[in-house]
């Protein structure tokens, strides 16, 4: 008890002792922090529903979805009807030899593939008669020579190429040759449309069912003449070893009286004289004169050596036109002063 009042009393005391020594205030102190918010009270009631607004712009488009899982297939259909039997197929050959003939000529036919021991008939496919162009369009008329000419014109033809058929051998092959097709009345029934179109088609067919075809170009009825036999110039004649001419010395500038023998009878001669050789090694030659042999073939002819030849050895030349050539020496000596 004692302790308390003793505290109590100093507190007084101390109070006492601040009032008396209190100064002036002090300036306010810096605003504290802001408190933390309250509590958010009850929301209000829902307000009435305001005007529509606007539409807005569209917006892109989705992708694309899924696949759906395909249907179940559908019931197969009827049976359609069975068609009828195709021709049999062949790898069948011909050959014509040779493939450009004319008609009077001959030719080879050739076939392999077929069935062993078949008949085969060859023949050609030439179409329509060429009186067929002149009555298409038109109702029948007359060919010129009066025959009727009706829609037979423009039925294709077929000119067969044998009497009869030919057999193939074992193998399948055959073969037979038509001497002079012009011989053939079928094929000269038909001659004019054949002439006409220049290629036909060559058919063979077995009665087993093979079947072949080869193209044929017809140059003609016969072959044209042949051209009359040209006129050949005679041959020149050999340089005969008795052809001979006379030399002799000649003074330079001066006429030398040379003779010649051996030669064909009345052709020219040409004189030269040979008086070296050229940078590639032929004779260098100067034209002197020219001479007509006589029907013996003999001349005699004057020669004059130019200023072209000095003195010196040289070798005079007759050339013939037609038979050869002859040689002789020459001796040009100088001028006595």
């Amino acid at each position: 008890m004692k302790r308390l009042i003793l505290t109590l009393v100093l507190a007084s005391v101390s109070a006492l002792l601040l009032s008396a020594c209190q100064g002036d205030p002090g300036l306010p102190g810096q605003p504290g922090l802001p408190g933390n918010p309250g509590n958010s009270g009850n929301p209000g009631p829902i307000g009435g529903q305001g005007p529509t607004g606007a539409a807005g712009f569209p917006g892109n488009p989705g992708n694309p979805g899924n696949s759906g899982a395909p249907g179940l297939p559908g019931l197969p259909g009827l049976q359609g009807p069975t068609g009828g039997v195709g021709p049999a197929g062949s790898s069948s050959g011909l050959r014509v030899e040779p493939d450009s003939f004319y008609l009077s000529e001959g030719i080879t036919l050739s076939g392999s593939g077929f069935q062993s021991f078949e008949p085969v008939l060859v023949f050609l496919s030439v179409g329509p008669t060429t009186e067929c162009l002149g009555i298409q369009g038109k109702s029948a008329g007359t060919m010129a020579d009066g025959q009727e000419a009706g829609w037979s014109a423009c039925l294709p033809g077929f000119p067969a190429l044998s009497l009869a058929p030919v057999d193939s051998n074992g193998g399948g092959a055959w073969t037979f040759t038509v001497d002079d097709l012009s011989s053939l009345a079928s094929l000269n029934k038909w001659k004019s449309t054949i002439l006409g179109n220049q290629v036909v088609s060559v058919i063979a067919e077995g009665a087993d069912g093979s079947r072949a075809t080869a193209p044929a170009f017809v140059l003609g009825e016969a072959p044209p003449p042949p051209p009359p036999p040209v006129e050949l110039p005679p041959a020149p004649i050999a340089t005969s070893i008795a052809s001979s001419l006379t030399g002799g010395t000649v003074v330079e500038g001066g006429t030398l009286t040379v003779l010649g023998g051996g030669f064909y009878g009345n052709e020219i001669i040409k004189f030269s004289g040979i008086k070296g050789v050229t940078a590639d090694g032929l004779p260098s030659r100067v034209v002197l004169t020219t001479a007509k042999a006589s029907p013996g073939g003999a001349f005699t002819k004057d020669v004059t050596f130019t200023d072209a030849f000095p003195p010196g050895f040289y070798t005079l030349e007759a050339v013939g036109l037609v038979s050869g050539f002859a040689t002789s020496a020459i001796q040009v000596v100088a001028a006595t002063k």
